[in-house]
C-alpha cells in the first residue's frame, strides 16, 4: 500500500476577515504538488481576499500519485459596530477592543469570581480565565488575530453576567 501524504491548513494572519480582508491560506505536507480549490492554483501558499465566507480545499499529491484533502474556512464577518471600549453595562467592560494581545476586564461591582472564556468562530473554547478582582489584565497573544466571542460568568451563581465579540490585531 502506497502512503498519503499528511497535510494540514493555516491561514496567517486570520481566518475570520472584515469585508475586503485578505489572508494567506499555506498548506504544510509531504506533498510536492498541490492543487486549490476555488481558484485553482498550484502552489502551497495562496492569497485569497473572499467576499463571502468561502471552504477552501487543497489537495496534496505525493511522489507516488497519492493525494490526500483538507478544507480551511475563511470566514468573512460583519466588523462594524465594535467600539475602542465595548461596554457590556454600566460596570462590566473590556478594553481596548480592538486588541494587539492585551485586554483588560473590568467588573465594578465583582462579587466572587468569575469565568473569563474566549471562543473561536465555529464556537470552539481558545482561551479561558478566572478573574477574582475588579480588574484583571489578560494576556491573549497567543491566539491568532480575528474576530472571537467571549463570555463571563459568574462562577458563585453559574449565571453568565454578558457575551460579546472581541477583535485582536
Amino acid at each position: 500500500m502506497k502512503p498519503s501524504p499528511t497535510v494540514a491548513v493555516s491561514g496567517v494572519p486570520t481566518v475570520s476577515l472584515c469585508p475586503g480582508g485578505t489572508t494567506t491560506l499555506t498548506a504544510t505536507s509531504n506533498g510536492s504538488t498541490y492543487s486549490w480549490s476555488p481558484g485553482g492554483q498550484t502552489t502551497s501558499a495562496i492569497s485569497v481576499t473572499p467576499g463571502i465566507s468561502t471552504v477552501y480545499n487543497v489537495a496534496a499529491t505525493n511522489s507516488l500519485g497519492c493525494t490526500t484533502n483538507t478544507n480551511i474556512t475563511v470566514f468573512v464577518v460583519v466588523c462594524t459596530g465594535i467600539a475602542k471600549n465595548t461596554v457590556i453595562d454600566n460596570t462590566t467592560f473590556i478594553y481596548p477592543n480592538p486588541n494587539s494581545g492585551n485586554i483588560n476586564v473590568v467588573i465594578e461591582k465583582a462579587n466572587g469570581s468569575y469565568s473569563f472564556e474566549i471562543m473561536d468562530l465555529s464556537g470552539r473554547l481558545v482561551y479561558t480565565s478566572t478573574l477574582n478582582k475588579a480588574e484583571s489584565a489578560l494576556n491573549i497573544k497567543e491566539l491568532a488575530n480575528g474576530l472571537y466571542t467571549y463570555k463571563i460568568t459568574s462562577l458563585t451563581t453559574k449565571v453568565a453576567i454578558k457575551e460579546g465579540k472581541l477583535i485582536k490585531e
